[in-house]
């Protein structure tokens, strides 16, 4: 791995550290920005994409995303693999003030509704 030209390694681990590192700073954000009223879906960016995602438009409900830590996977040459996991989605009526939101794994297979 260190000598024999192949660097996916390294490169893995650094991208990984990246992407570790800006999922704790966007949850950072979103504590920090938590009690305060201010539309998160016009920040799409590093703010607080890589921890929690909103999605609005205005034939649906506002969806809130939220995400475990990202990491990549290289597989052979240049292709990779992103892995993201959704640990909750939230939806918010606009016609009541209720949420649903619901929690389990990455394909909501045994996640609850609330």
């Amino acid at each position: 791995m260190c000598i024999d030209g192949d660097n996916a390694g390294h490169a893995a681990e650094f991208v990984n550290a990246q992407l570790h590192t800006l999922h704790k700073i966007a949850g950072d954000c979103v504590s920090h920005y938590e009690s305060q009223d201010i539309d998160r879906s016009a920040h799409p960016g590093y703010d607080f994409a890589l921890r929690e995602y909103y999605y609005k438009s205005k034939t649906s409900h506002p969806i809130k995303f939220e995400f475990g830590v990202p990491h990549v996977e290289f597989v052979c040459n240049h292709d990779a693999i992103l892995h993201l996991t959704i640990e909750n989605v939230t939806v918010v009526s606009s016609v009541e003030t209720s949420e649903t939101t619901y929690s389990g794994n990455g394909l909501f297979s045994s996640g609850t509704a609330q």
